[in-house]
């Protein structure tokens, strides 16, 4: 399983390397867990301000 870290850092490669693979829409998905992985940090970052 890809990292969120390794996915923000390389999202070209893991694209690439993802569509060799078949998976043709991977663009959107990947934008998606990134955009997710944000909302996350910003909700962690509101819980931990309580």
């Amino acid at each position: 399983m890809l990292q969120v870290n390794v996915i923000r850092e390389q999202r070209d490669k893991v694209i690439d390397g993802l569509r060799k693979r078949g998976l043709t829409t991977i663009s959107e998905t990947i934008d998606q867990v990134l955009s997710l992985d944000v909302q996350r940090k910003e909700m962690q970052r509101k819980q931990d301000d309580m």
